[in-house]
Parts: C-alpha cells; structure tokens; sequence
C-alpha cells in the first residue's frame, strides 16, 4: 500500500488572508461530528467560504458519506489540530476524495490525483477517471486524453446508454459537455471507425441518441453517410427533423434519404458488400461479353447476370447505382454492348438522362466509358443541349472539357434553351464563361425568357443590353 506525503497549501494560503469574523461550526461526516473553526474550514472548502459570502452564517454542514477511522482521524489532524502536513495511505485518500466532492476541499480533491497515477484505466473504473477530471481544478490534460482514448478504442464495449450516460457526469446537459463529446468523436474518426462496419452502427445509434438535443444536431450531422445507414437510423433523422427546432436541417435530411433511395431501401453498405464480393466473377462474365462482340447475344445475357428487367428506369438505376458505389465493371459493358443507348418514352439515353439531372458523376463515367457522347432525343436535343435546358453547369463544362465540339451555333441554341426554360445560373455561365453576346446575338431571348415566367431571367437580360421588343 502506498502512503503519500502531502502539504495543505491552498488551505493554509487561504487562512492566512482571511481576516473575517470567527465562529465555530459543526461538520456532521456520516455518523461522527467536529467542532471546527469557521475561518479553517472556510480556508479549506469553497463551498462554506461561497455560504459565507452570500451572508449565510451557517453553523452545520452535514457531509453524507461514509469513511474509515483513519480517514476520520485525518480530518481531525487537519481541522482540529492546525497540521498542515499529513501522511496518507493509497486507501485512505478515497475517503477523504469523498469529504472533498461534498465540500469543494480542492486539496482533497488533487490529492488524489496521485493515487488516480497509479492506476490503469478500464471499463469498471473509468467513470471514477471521468468524474476527477470534470471536478479538478489543476491540469489533468494528459488523464483526459488518455480517458478519450480509451472510449474511443473500446466503443463496442460500452452501450450507447452508458455512453451517454458518460458524456453527462458532472453536467446536467450534454451541450455543457461538448468538447468532450467532440474529442471522443474526432478519435473514432481518427481510428477508421466510422469507415468500419463493425462500428458503424454502434456510432450512429450513439450520435442518434445525441441529437435529441437540438443544439447538438448540427455538430455531427456531417458524420452521417447515405451509403452506411440503415433504414431505421434513417426514420430516426426524419422524426427528429420533424420538430421546429431543427428545421434548419430538414432540406438536407430530405436529400440524404433521396440519395439512400436511389441506392436501395436496405443498408446501402450491403449492396456496396455483395458487389465486391463477386467482382472478380463479374469481371470474367464482363470479358466473355466483349469477346463475344454479338449485341443480340451479349444484352439478354447482361440483364440475366445483374437480374434486370429491360426496362429504362430498372437500367437507368442500375447504372446510377453503380456509379455511386464505384462499381465501374457493369457501365463498361453496358456502354460496350449498348445498354447505355437504351432510351425512355422521349428518347433520352441515360446519358442524357444523367444530363437533365445534373449527375456529373454518372455522365463522366459513361462518356469514360464511351458511351454514344452525341446522341440526341426525340426532341433533337443532345447532351449539351439537354444540360442547358435543366442548367447542369458542371455536365456542360465536362461534356466540353471531353471533347464535345460547342460549335457557335450550338453555343446560340443552349443560350436560348436555357432562355426558354428559365435557367438564370446557366444563362449567366454562358455569357460570362463562354463569351455569349447577348446584345449582338440575343435576339428574341426576352421572347423566349417570358415564356419561362421567370422574372429574374428576364431583369438579366434587359441588365446586359437584350432588346426588350420582341415577338412571339
């Protein structure tokens, strides 16, 4: 057993300046009493010094704890006695730990401090590691990361309960205890959990139960991915959402579940999971495909491989689906054989599909994948076209950056698609990006701006010199 020299020396700095009034006290501890001097006792612990400040003389203090003779004899030698110095075993520093919490004693409380270093933390006494760092006033910078640590490592082993639990001792809220909460986050990040299946649902179910306080919603909301959550976990966000006070969170929770849904209404993680495991037979079945080099032969045999109907919308999906999840394999052979030609009522391919949609993502890798990068709809609109008409800006750009030839005249007519359908980000990417003189060659645009009923598209181009006269 330890024993630990110590020196009372804020107590007695204290008594020292206090030239206040002197009375007598009595300090009931569990079962036993002291009469004690006010002006030492108030040396010794804040809260009888805060009484006394307020004007509230009191004559009792009752510490409800229960502590060893020894303990007892200390608090005897050190209020009774006047002895500043004193010679303490490991178990006894407990004790007086306790007298230390109930009165704000900090001497007693950095006490133990020294038996705390000696001690390896766990799963049983880490609450213990919690509670004298939040009521320390020294610096335990070091106690407190080795705490985050041991949280973050050992996540799995502590119930989303009993993490909660943890991040409230010693507060009454969870947002007064937002840097720990924080640091215990940042760690998991650091350590790959949220990145890790087998974690990825322990953490969730933690921040979940987190959010139910609105103020610590958007702190770690950006921890959530569309690609990992479950369905469940995800009703939880839309619930949540429904309340006023987090309403400014309600467009991108809607935005998240849109993009859940385009993956799957299961955990997108196991699709992502299943498709890696058979990427190598995917790969053979991709190679006797394109050496097969028979379109008749190779589409039916495609949709029996992924199960797909030979509808639009079921390969359109399929091959967004992909995308997301970077299986590139299947928009290969689909653009090789010429799945990615199939069409929809209005002849849109799902190039241009993806091009009315806006999603650069699923546009780069099918014109990667030399997709028919020129067709056209039944409405005589091409790719260029099409993202002008529904102000893809990004589509537009990579569609020119990859080869796509933005003739003058086609330049003309995605200026005046986008005119018509009331596209202001996309009319003002072509004048100020591509050097479109609405003046010289608008002629007409207001026409055709009116037509789209929005009133900000046609302020513009009056602002850059259209000629407001027209006819329809």
């Amino acid at each position: 057993m330890k024993t630990f020299n110590f020196y009372s020396r804020q107590a007695f700095q204290n008594l020292q300046a206090d030239t206040s009034e002197e009375y007598t006290i009595k300090l009931n501890v569990g079962q036993r009493n002291l009469e004690v001097s006010a002006k030492l006792l108030r040396s010794y612990s804040r809260n009888v010094k805060n009484d006394y400040k307020e004007g509230k003389k009191e004559r009792e203090y009752n510490v409800n704890v229960t502590i060893s003779d020894k303990a007892f004899q200390i608090l005897q030698t050190l209020l009774i006695k006047l002895d500043c110095h004193i010679e303490i075993i490991e178990d006894t520093l407990l004790d007086l730990y306790k007298v230390g919490k109930c009165l704000g004693i900090d001497d007693f409380i950095e006490w133990y401090n020294h038996a705390l270093q000696y001690r390896t933390i766990t799963l049983e006494n880490i609450d213990e590691f919690i509670e004298f760092v939040k009521i320390s006033r020294s610096n335990n910078s070091g106690m407190y990361q080795s705490i985050i640590n041991f949280i973050a490592e050992n996540i799995l082993d502590i119930s989303i309960e009993d993490l909660k639990r943890k991040c409230t001792i010693c507060d009454m809220k969870l947002s007064d205890n937002m840097d720990f909460i924080q640091k215990i986050i940042a760690k998991c990040a650091q350590l790959g959990h949220f990145q890790d299946d087998a974690y990825i649902d322990h953490l969730y179910g933690f921040l979940l139960e987190l959010f139910k306080e609105s103020a610590i919603f958007g702190c770690f909301f950006n921890k959530f991915d569309y690609n990992k959550i479950k369905a469940n976990q995800m009703n939880q966000l839309l619930d949540l959402v429904g309340n006023k006070e987090y309403k400014d969170y309600h467009s991108k929770i809607l935005e998240m579940q849109k993009k859940r849904n385009l993956l799957t209404d299961e955990n997108p993680k196991e699709l992502l999971k299943s498709n890696i495991a058979f990427e190598k037979s995917i790969e053979i079945l991709s190679n006797v495909i394109l050496q097969k080099n028979n379109k008749e032969d190779s589409y039916p045999l495609y949709l029996k491989a992924y199960g797909l109907k030979d509808d639009f919308n079921s390969l359109y999906k399929f091959l967004k689906i992909m995308s997301m999840i970077k299986n590139f394999s299947p928009i290969r052979v689909a653009c090789a054989i010429g799945i990615s030609e199939k069409t929809d009522k209005n002849g849109n391919t799902i190039l241009l599909v993806a091009c009315i949609n806006n999603d650069i993502e699923l546009a780069k890798i099918l014109i990667e994948n030399k997709c028919n990068m020129y067709a056209e709809n039944s409405s005589h609109n091409n790719a260029v076209l099409c993202a002008a008409i529904y102000g893809s800006i990004d589509v537009y750009q990579f569609l020119e950056s990859n080869g796509f030839d933005i003739t003058p005249v086609l330049l003309k007519s995605s200026f005046f698609k986008a005119c018509r359908s009331g596209q202001l980000g996309m009319i003002k990417y072509l004048k100020e990006n591509k050097g479109f003189n609405i003046e010289k060659d608008g002629e007409n645009c207001i026409a055709l701006a009116v037509i789209s009923g929005k009133l900000e598209v046609i302020k513009y181009l009056i602002s850059n010199n259209a000629n407001p006269s027209f006819s329809l």
